[in-house]
């Protein structure tokens, strides 16, 4: 009741009346985004008119910190409100919000909003959970030579976005939209025209492409009368290093950079223009905030409403688990009260954002006092997120989903789980930036064919309990055609680290390739009975299984994901599939129909379920099911090469 007390005083304020009861909201995630980089921050060469125009038009919050750099666990805390530790989800491509967690999309569902979603790229896709509320989530991503590709451009989103917007503002529901673009994520590769006019700036050349789209859904919103009854947002998920203390992405460190982002919120019948907050806020105010505006009620969360009165004089987290999930170093995590800053590490370190915002002095230890006063503030704030704890669901990654993550520049497996969180000693990932540079030349020489043995074998003499570098050794001597070297190295990580998803995948992969498939099935089946809940390993023994010519424990398993994961295509194909073998053609058919209602350019789904209509003498229905998905796929070549085909 206070938050709407709040904004019934600032509406009086504004002079502009009562707000609408419930108004639309445009919630518009611009991936990888440093707040420093747009006009309204104080760039000088940036060119994010539409962005600096939302801000001048309603509230810029000036010191927005990311709950950590990393794009799947900082949007479950967008839509959760919760911070990292509270919700479970820590890191990129291995855990999944929790079906029974509350989400913004599912109190404004529930509250009798159309809540529809559009994502730029996989790390936000369906298998992570943030589905959770929407009734319409687009994250299909079309293919690229026929194969599933991982991300799209902002246009490409628009495409699917726009005409849900047109129909959601013509419905009788307000509308709750989340439109998320991915296109200042490395590597950076703007469209013509804006790869010519920022050659030597390609990182904003992106942000501009993405203002530039963000302005055409909000022209497609005025046109259809809408827009000054919905409350738009625009919000950074993190920042990117660009070289900043010698990170040139994000994820390993904590520095503003990284975790500086952007936020503006318009709302004209109660935000005045022009307001400026100055005062520390996170990512986690979001979806109190949104909530209070459309006059819908929220639990209890981390976050707060950022209207309300000293909502941005609190103390504000961040933290980073890439370095230790992946690499066996150290967590990091920061707290920011007022203008100071600590970050935690096995080197500390203290700054004045004000008079130092470049970070370049560290002030640890030279105050005792201050130091423990913010230490004690990170440690309240973690151990009451933590209280508020969701069971996250680790979502095991297959190949694809592996590659789809590598393609985006994300590097890690997916984590070593309990082993790595136990390592007695810890590198500080400031100190380890050397060999993770190395670890990327090296990664990115194996995907060129390059042999990259040598590299691996000096880091991991260099670093011993890194499982990463132990991974990617086993994947080089792969390459180089050492499958004995290989099956040793993935057999000596699941010794040691024995919740290691990726040494079970790519173990299983070398062992099924050798035709060895009942050990690929025992395999998963050691996995499974360790009960780590880990997701997504019901797919890969059904595939296994597949494999090994027993369909009806293959249809069991993968039965078995869908009950923890409804709607995922890739086990919606492999139960049609086992299916199919069956005979139960019926019911294979439904599998691959629904696979393509999640997903309409899954090819796996789409020639699965031509074939058999062809085989069943239905020509014409598996034509006229192309032709849909073609549609749905808003014209994708690979679906449209298939559907001229038949």
């Amino acid at each position: 009741m206070r938050a709407v007390v709040a904004l019934m005083l600032l509406a009086a304020a504004c002079g502009r009346g009562a707000p609408p009861e419930h108004p639309n909201i445009l919630l518009v995630t611009l991936d990888t985004t440093r707040a420093d980089h747009l006009g309204a921050y104080g760039s000088t060469s940036a060119a994010t008119p539409v962005f600096d125009r939302i801000a001048k038009e309603g509230a810029l919050f000036e010191s927005v910190w990311t709950p950590t750099p990393l794009t799947t666990p900082a949007h479950a805390s967008v839509m959760t409100g919760l911070y990292p530790p509270a919700h479970g989800v820590r890191n990129n491509g291995r855990m999944r919000l929790p079906a029974e967690a509350t989400t913004l999309a599912s109190v404004l569902a529930s509250a009798g909003y159309a809540t529809g979603a559009f994502v730029g790229a996989f790390t936000v896709s369906r298998p992570f959970g943030l589905a959770n509320g929407f009734q319409t989530f687009d994250d299909d991503f079309g293919t690229e030579k026929g194969r599933a590709r991982s991300e799209r451009t902002a246009d490409q989103v628009a495409a699917r976005a726009l005409p849900w917007l047109a129909k959601a503002a013509d419905g009788k529901a307000p509308f709750f939209a989340w439109v998320h673009f991915y296109d200042a994520h490395d590597p950076y590769v703007p469209p013509s025209p804006y790869a010519e006019r920022f050659r030597a700036r390609p990182y904003d050349g992106e942000i501009a492409f993405a203002d530039a789209t963000l302005g055409r859904i909000l022209n497609a919103l005025r046109e259809a009368g809408v827009l000054d009854r919905t409350v738009v947002v625009v919000a950074g998920d993190h920042g990117e290093g660009l070289g900043d203390h010698g990170e040139a992405t994000h994820g390993l460190l904590l520095y503003e950079a990284m975790v500086h982002v952007p936020l503006a919120i318009r709302a004209p019948w109660v935000i005045p223009a022009g307001r400026r907050v100055t005062g520390p806020a996170s990512l986690v105010d979001l979806a109190p905030t949104l909530a209070a505006l459309a006059h819908v009620p929220f639990p209890e969360v981390d976050g707060t409403n950022l209207f309300v009165e000293g909502a941005t004089a609190r103390d504000v987290f961040t933290e980073t688990r890439f370095a230790l999930e992946e690499f066996g170093w150290a967590e990091v995590s920061a707290v920011r009260r007022g203008t100071m800053k600590w970050i935690e590490a096995p080197r500390p370190e203290r700054y004045d954002l004000v008079a130092d915002a470049r970070e370049a002095e560290n002030l640890a230890g030279r105050d005792r006092n201050a130091d423990a006063a913010l230490r004690k503030a990170l440690a309240s704030i973690s151990t009451t997120s933590s209280r508020r704890g969701t069971r996250s669901a680790a979502a095991a990654l297959d190949d694809d989903a592996l590659a789809k993550l590598q393609s985006l520049g994300y590097v890690g497996s997916g984590g070593t789980g309990d082993a790595a969180s136990q390592a007695a000693a810890r590198r500080d990932p400031k100190d380890a930036l050397r060999d993770y540079d190395d670890y990327l030349q090296g990664t990115e020489a194996i995907n060129r064919g390059d042999d990259a043995v040598a590299i691996f074998e000096r880091l991991v003499r260099s670093d011993p309990e890194n499982p990463e570098f132990r991974l990617r050794l086993g994947q080089a001597r792969r390459a180089r055609g050492d499958l004995g070297g290989a099956e040793a190295s993935y057999r000596d990580l699941i010794k040691r680290y024995p919740d290691f998803y990726l040494a079970y995948r790519r173990l299983s992969a070398l062992l099924t390739g050798e035709g060895r498939t009942a050990e690929a099935v025992a395999l998963w089946r050691a996995l499974q009975a360790r009960g780590t809940r880990l997701v997504g390993v019901e797919a890969r023994l059904a595939e296994a299984l597949l494999a090994d010519e027993k369909s009806e424990e293959a249809l069991a398993a993968a039965a078995a994901g869908l009950k923890s994961s409804p709607g995922d295509a890739e086990l919606l194909v492999l139960g049609a599939r086992a299916n199919e073998r069956l005979g139960h053609d019926a019911e294979a058919l439904a599998g691959y129909e629904a696979a393509l209602e999640s997903r309409p350019s899954d090819l796996g789904a789409l020639d699965g379920a031509i074939a058999l209509l062809k085989r069943l003498g239905r020509r014409e229905d598996a034509a006229a099911l192309a032709r849909r998905c073609v549609d749905r796929s808003a014209g994708d070549p690979a679906v449209r090469a298939r559907a001229a085909g038949i």
